[in-house]
């Protein structure tokens, strides 16, 4: 591998250490510059369309996670570089969600999962090095294997049901 291979995996790598980061520390400022312009964000579980546009990713992730605490880790990421400026990656991934509010929707059809969540499963990205040689997300889906919910445990709870998983 050269060394221009091995810079490109490294700054991959920060850049989604600099997305987990920023989301957990709510520095949205900051996390729109990892996007290309054109970035696409699709997490199936939470949105059946995909979301276009870096300000359309930032406003959304915004406004979902202001009012969460949120913790979310990556390992052992399976990178392969496509060409000089283009690379692919799955990050198997843990993330943890607790709303600043203790209420529950009375609606079980209400969107979102209540006021805590956790769950597992990969992130599946793309990536493009721009002309100022930094490497953004040019697209992220989350595909969930697994996702636990105090409204789900609620409800497991009440019907003397065994946990199940959730299948992306």
């Amino acid at each position: 591998m050269t060394r221009d291979q091995l810079e490109a995996l490294e700054a991959i790598r920060q850049l989604k250490s600099r997305y987990f980061r920023y989301v957990d520390t709510k520095r949205w400022d900051r996390f729109g510059e990892l996007f290309c312009e054109d970035a696409v964000l699709h997490v199936p579980v939470n949105r059946a369309e995909p979301l276009r546009g870096r300000a359309a990713i930032v406003e959304r992730v915004r406004r979902g996670l202001s009012e969460m605490i949120t913790i979310h880790h990556g390992h052992a990421p399976e990178i392969e570089l496509l060409g000089a400026n283009r690379a692919r990656a799955i990050w198997p991934m843990y993330d943890r969600l607790t709303s600043v509010t203790t209420e529950l929707s009375a609606d079980p059809a209400a969107p979102g999962f209540g006021p805590r969540y956790e769950g597992a499963g990969h992130y599946v990205e793309q990536y493009a090095r721009g002309d100022d040689a930094r490497w953004r997300f040019a697209q992220i889906e989350l595909r969930r294997l697994h996702l636990e919910s105090e409204r789900h445990l609620r409800d497991v709870a009440s019907s003397g049901a065994a946990p199940a998983s959730a299948a992306a």
